[in-house]
């Protein structure tokens, strides 16, 4: 038994409210189900009642709960399903068509059922007897506020509610004001000291922005020469686009390489999850979507590329090391990025300066292609745009004027292999508020 699991399950067990302060990756999710399925298997449930509803900030997530919820429930008459978005509302209409006593949802999808009360779903939610909020921080940074306090208005106040979050933001207390009971617990099995695993090892290597890619290269032939047969690796980029690129590329370098984002349908990231969960001897470029909840096991190495900010370092880093096992972590910035290092002064990384090999590698050689490879250079224009998207937000960070993210933009994209920085479309440019400083526009394409 875990930890967190020891400290919360006598008192979910006993059904009081709860707000469960723990790390990703030390058992959370079967501390909630467990007294979860217990209270059901023991109450007296009303026809066609949805007895407890777990809300998830993630399809990835929810997904991984609904398969763990099923596997727990295999020996009794319980019945699980999950209702995310990019699935068929229609398929879900089906299901509620059923009985279903644990439902697993993200926010938004549970929302457009309750608006348009699909299978009577207003009236199977009003017997609920278990809330669960899984990753709340996270609900509330992706925007979902508004959903869970509408969500909460159709629920009866007679239930147990239970919170589960990383971190403890002030943006949490409106949510635990109305969706807690005066008199809940408060379990911390965290601590203020404790933030991360601190067993894993950190490093955080700077280099010059044209080198970043070829630093990535050398982490991960470093890290796959060590650990032959055994290596699981992540690598989180800033943005969809970018991490869509560099798979490209990495993939053609003949890396064995999984691609994760927001830009791939759900179907594929659940294929992809299943197949990087499955395997060993993989590597997975990854956005945020797999930064936080989702459970992999035996990840041996996180990188991370470019600056984020300290709570979501410490999530993607948590990735690995899970379950007390041992797991290494670096992040690669560029010069401009290394005052981020500032924020996590507190944590145990070891500083390291990237030394450049002239001799060219497998990942120079596809770079080298992509102004004939009408794809890869799709892609790499899209990842400039990105790159340029993400950082102007934070200028102010960086301490960067926008006259110099556009020099840092021209860098990027010959790093990319382009002969030089594409063109944009005029409202792009304006978007990002970059007009009047240089970048090529794109030409009008005028319809015969």
């Amino acid at each position: 038994m875990t930890k967190v699991q020891e400290a919360t399950l006598p008192v979910l067990l006993q059904g009081q409210d709860v707000l469960a302060k723990s790390k990703t990756g030390t058992g959370k999710t079967m501390a909630f189900l467990l007294p979860t399925v217990e209270k059901i298997a023991k109450a007296n449930v009303a026809k066609d009642a949805i007895s407890a509803l777990i809300l998830s900030p993630t399809r990835e997530l929810a997904t991984q709960i609904d398969v763990e919820a099923k596997k727990l429930t295999t020996f009794h008459t319980i019945s699980t399903e999950c209702f995310v978005g990019g699935t068929s509302i229609e398929l879900d209409q089906k299901k509620l068509k059923k009985s279903i006593d644990i439902l697993v949802a993200t926010p938004g999808r549970l929302q457009d059922h309750l608006r348009n009360n699909h299978g009577n779903v207003i009236e199977k939610l009003k017997h609920l007897q278990v809330l669960i909020l899984d990753e709340a921080d996270r609900l509330l940074d992706m925007g979902f506020r508004r959903d869970i306090e509408a969500i909460l208005d159709y629920l009866p106040a007679q239930r147990q509610t239970i919170l589960f979050s990383a971190t403890l933001p002030e943006s949490l207390d409106a949510i635990q004001r109305v969706a807690l009971k005066k008199d809940h617990i408060f379990i911390d099995t965290v601590g203020d000291q404790e933030q991360t695993n601190t067993h894993v090892n950190q490093t955080a290597l700077i280099c010059q922005l044209q080198d970043q890619i070829g630093a990535l290269y050398s982490t991960l032939k470093a890290h796959i020469h060590a650990n032959p047969n055994q290596h699981k690796i992540i690598v989180f980029f800033p943005t969809a686009r970018a991490a869509g690129f560099m798979a490209s590329v990495f993939e053609a370098a003949k890396f064995p390489v999984l691609e994760m984002h927001s830009r791939k349908s759900q179907a594929y990231r659940t294929r992809t999850a299943d197949t990087f969960r499955q395997q060993t001897k993989v590597i997975m470029f990854s956005s945020d979507v797999s930064a936080r909840g989702v459970d992999y096991p035996d990840v041996s190495l996180v990188v991370q590329m470019g600056m984020t900010d300290r709570d979501q370092y410490i999530h993607r880093l948590g990735r690995t090391g899970r379950a007390g096992k041992d797991g290494k972590g670096m992040i690669i910035l560029s010069d401009f990025e290394k005052h981020f290092l500032d924020e996590l002064s507190d944590m145990p990384i070891t500083h390291q300066e990237f030394e450049c090999d002239a001799k060219k590698n497998a990942v120079d050689k596809v770079l080298k292609t992509i102004e004939k490879n009408a794809d890869l250079k799709a892609k790499a224009t899209q990842a400039y745009q990105s790159f340029l998207g993400f950082y102007v937000s934070n200028l102010k960070r960086l301490n960067l004027s926008k006259q110099q993210l556009v020099a840092l933009g021209e860098v990027y994209a010959k790093a990319t292999g382009l002969q030089s920085s594409p063109p944009l479309q005029k409202r792009t440019i304006n978007m990002m508020g970059l007009e009047n400083l240089g970048l090529k526009i794109q030409k009008p394409q005028h319809r015969r």
